[in-house]
């Protein structure tokens, strides 16, 4: 054991200075130059990692009673392994300074030659100690010294308490929790995601049964989808089993105004008002936000205005990807294809009074938007 603490600690220092003898007369030479360089440089981070390692149990430049008390007293069950590993890093050190014609006194055998000599003697060592050679000691002694750093290195933080209790409350952490403090108070009802998921599926239903006739024609937007708030036994204010969808019937004689003009100068990307203003109420019961306050979110920072038409739209599309995170893809398509239109057939085959299109409809939006709800704990399933 004293072999090894005084060839280890001792051995590469000597090697460190013996390559610095060695690159000298090479200053011109910058092949060589190189060579010597980088492999002091490696010796070097070596040399720095295992003081490292040893003082992270407390021990600076130990000697081998030192060494033998600590790994016997801190880790007993792999005291012969730490041993065998700092030998093993003893025998490399040891066939590092051969190569380099050191004796195991750490005298170089050429200490008082002249530049000369120096330089050819860092040749031999070059035919005798090739690359392939050099990188290999290196990479063993690498190997080692980090095995023995995972042995002896303090954990950051102690292992994670894995009683039956404590798994049972880290699986109950909801982060969103964290952040409602901090907010403002909502000024609307909370919803559970089985109840937003439920008014999705009746919109889609009534947009269905509803689109094409006098009481859903196709000026109907999100904001004419009310909720309904009953009464319970105690007085408590519960939100209603069924949704309503109201229209408001337009006077024929009534002007557009310059806030509908500018929102409609992009209205050839909604060839479909309804579904497309279904699209959006499902964005909204999905990332439970109003979509005033995501477009705010969208447009802070810049110039461009949330009212426009297009950046309705384009908001609507960069939330897709979110909403198929949380919703799953069957509802994320579903709310793709109302947003984008993407249904068969030509333009003028998109109408709810075709009784293809409301198959489609009824086979792309509404079946994967209901399947989402009746798939939330607790939800009725009507046929």
């Amino acid at each position: 054991m004293a072999e090894v603490a005084g060839l280890v600690l001792g051995g590469i220092p000597i090697a460190i200075w013996a390559l610095e003898k060695y690159a000298e007369p090479f200053e011109v030479y910058r092949k060589y130059h190189i060579e010597i360089s980088t492999l002091r440089a490696d010796l070097a981070l070596q040399k720095r990692q295992l003081q490292l390692t040893l003082s992270n149990v407390g021990l600076d430049q130990p000697s081998t009673d030192e060494l033998k008390e600590c790994f016997n007293t801190k880790f007993p069950d792999i005291a012969r392994d730490l041993t065998v590993i700092l030998q093993r890093m003893d025998e490399i050190t040891g066939e590092l300074l051969k190569n380099l014609n050191i004796d195991i006194d750490g005298k170089p055998l050429w200490s008082n030659d002249p530049p000369d000599r120096v330089q050819w003697e860092w040749r031999r060592v070059k035919r005798s100690f090739g690359a392939k050679r050099r990188e290999k000691l290196i990479g063993d002694l690498r190997h080692w010294n980090e095995d023995l750093r995972r042995c002896l290195e303090k954990p950051e933080v102690p292992v994670e308490d894995e009683t039956p209790k404590v798994q049972a409350l880290k699986n109950r952490f909801n982060p969103k929790r964290c952040n409602l403090i901090p907010q403002q108070p909502s000024l609307y009802m909370a919803l559970s995601a089985k109840q937003r998921y439920g008014i999705a599926a009746s919109v889609a239903w009534s947009v269905l049964h509803l689109s094409g006739s006098p009481w859903l024609g196709d000026r109907w937007d999100e904001d004419q989808a009310v909720i309904l708030l009953e009464r319970s036994s105690t007085g408590r204010k519960i939100l209603s089993r069924y949704a309503c969808a109201s229209y408001l019937f337009p006077a024929s004689t009534n002007p557009a105004s310059p806030e509908q003009t500018s929102r409609n100068s992009f209205t050839h990307l909604i060839p479909n008002k309804t579904v497309f203003a279904l699209g959006i109420l499902l964005i909204e019961l999905c990332i439970n936000k109003p979509f005033g306050e995501i477009q705010e979110i969208r447009v802070s920072g810049t110039n461009s205005s949330p009212n426009t038409l297009l950046d309705v739209y384009s908001t609507a599309l960069g939330r897709l990807d979110e909403v198929r995170r949380q919703a799953g893809d069957s509802y994320g398509n579903a709310v793709e294809r109302c947003v984008k239109c993407v249904f068969r057939g030509s333009e003028e085959s998109r109408d709810f009074d075709l009784p293809n299109f409301r198959r489609e409809f009824y086979e792309v939006v509404v079946a994967p938007v209901q399947a989402t709800y009746q798939m939330m704990p607790g939800s009725s399933v009507s046929e």
